[in-house]
C-alpha cells in the first residue's frame, strides 16, 4: 500500500515503518517561522495574531523566544508597520528561501499530475489589470478553465514586494530588472503621452499642436509630430502618481529633461485615476495610448515628447529561484501571442 500512517513517538513524527520523518523540534521551528513571516507580511503583531487565530501575548512570547535564540531583535518595534532589523532580514530571507523550495516542489508535482490544472497568481497595477489584462485573461481562462487564477492589484513597489515574498507567481512591470536574478519575458510596448484639458491652456501655440482622441485612435498617430517646445507645459498644474510608482520616476525625469519645474497640484496612486481627473480639468497628467484608445473622447488634447522614457516596454517578471509552472508557461505564451 502507498498509504503511510504517521504517529508521535517520543516527541518525533514517524511513519508505519518506524522511520523518523520530522522531529518535534522541526515542527516547532516551522510554526515559529510561520508566525514570524506573518508578522513581517502584515507589519503588526496584533493583526498577525488575529490571522493566525492565537492570542497576541502568545505570539509575542513566540517572537521573543526566536529573538533570544537568534541573539538579536528580529523587528524594529519603533517602526509602524514593523520593519525587520538587519539580523531579522537575514532570518526572513532564510524563511523565504524555504517557502520558495516548498512552493517549487508543489508546483512540479502539480505539473506531473495534470498538465492543464494548477494555479496562477498575477500581479500588476490598476492600469495593467483594467486596460491590458482582461482580454488575454478571458482567452486563457477559456482555454484552461480548471486552472485557478488570482489577481493582485497595487502600485509597482507593493507588487514587487509580493513577488519577492512568493505571494504571487509573476508580475508585469516596465522597470529594468537584473537578468541574473529575474526571468524577463518581453510582452508589449505602450507610449506615454501628456493629457491636457483645453480649459487649462492659455497659450495658443500649445493648443494648436495638441493631438485629439481621434488622432490617438488612428493607426498613424505615432507618425504625428512631437511637441517641439516642452517648456510650454511649465505653467500647467500636474496630477502625478505617488512616488512608489515607476511612472512618477519617469515623470520627474521628463521634467528634468525638459528643464521644467512642475506645478504638482495632486498625487494619486493609479494612472487611470489621474487620467479621469484630467478629464475634469483638474490638471494635466501622463497617460498612455492604450488607455486613451479604450476611453470615450472627453475633449482632452495629447502631446508626445521625444524622450526615451515616454516609451515603456512591459515585461513579465519572475524570480529565477521560482519554478516556472506549466500554468505560468501557458500564460506567458498566450500573452506573447495576444498582446501586440
Amino acid at each position: 500500500s502507498n498509504y503511510v500512517a504517521f504517529s508521535h513517538i517520543r516527541g518525533k513524527v514517524v511513519n508505519n515503518s518506524g522511520l523518523c520523518i520530522i522531529g518535534k523540534e522541526s515542527l516547532f521551528m516551522q510554526q515559529q517561522m510561520e508566525y514570524i513571516y506573518t508578522i513581517y507580511r502584515l507589519g503588526s503583531i496584533r493583526q498577525a495574531a488575529e490571522q493566525l487565530c492565537i492570542t497576541q501575548p502568545a505570539l509575542s512570547i513566540s517572537l521573543k523566544r526566536a529573538e533570544k535564540e537568534l541573539g538579536e531583535q528580529i523587528f524594529d518595534r519603533s517602526k509602524h508597520p514593523l520593519e525587520p532589523t538587519p539580523a531579522g532580514q537575514i532570518y526572513l530571507n532564510s524563511i523565504l528561501k524555504i517557502r520558495q523550495i516548498e512552493e517549487n516542489m508543489k508546483a512540479e508535482i502539480e505539473d506531473l499530475a495534470n498538465m492543464n490544472t494548477g494555479s496562477l497568481s498575477i500581479g500588476g497595477t490598476q492600469y495593467f489589470t483594467s486596460c491590458i489584462l482582461p482580454p488575454v485573461l478571458k482567452h486563457y481562462m477559456d482555454l484552461y478553465p480548471v486552472i485557478k487564477v488570482s489577481i493582485e492589484e497595487s502600485h509597482s513597489d507593493e507588487i514587487l514586494k509580493k513577488l519577492l515574498n512568493n505571494e504571487i507567481d509573476l508580475m508585469f512591470n516596465a522597470r529594468t530588472f537584473d537578468p541574473e536574478h529575474f526571468i524577463i519575458q518581453p510582452i508589449f510596448q505602450d507610449m506615454l503621452l501628456i493629457a491636457v484639458s483645453p480649459t487649462l491652456i492659455t497659450n495658443f501655440e500649445l493648443k494648436s499642436c495638441g493631438m485629439t482622441h481621434q488622432d490617438i485612435c488612428s493607426k498613424h498617430y505615432r507618425d504625428l509630430p512631437s511637441l517641439k517646445n516642452c517648456k510650454l507645459l511649465e505653467d500647467l498644474p500636474f496630477i502625478l502618481l505617488t512616488s512608489e510608482n515607476n511612472l512618477y520616476l519617469r515623470s520627474m525625469e521628463f521634467f528634468q529633461y525638459a528643464n521644467i519645474s512642475p506645478v504638482i497640484c495632486m498625487q494619486v496612486q493609479q494612472l487611470t485615476t489621474a487620467h479621469y481627473f484630467s478629464n475634469s480639468g483638474i490638471g494635466a497628467t501622463f497617460t498612455t495610448n492604450r488607455l486613451i484608445q479604450q476611453t470615450a473622447d472627453s475633449g482632452l488634447l495629447y502631446y508626445k515628447a521625444d524622450f526615451s522614457l515616454m516609451t515603456r516596454n512591459f515585461n513579465i517578471i519572475l524570480p529565477r529561484t521560482k519554478y516556472l509552472s506549466n500554468a505560468a508557461r501557458k500564460f506567458i505564451a498566450l500573452c506573447k501571442s495576444d498582446l501586440i
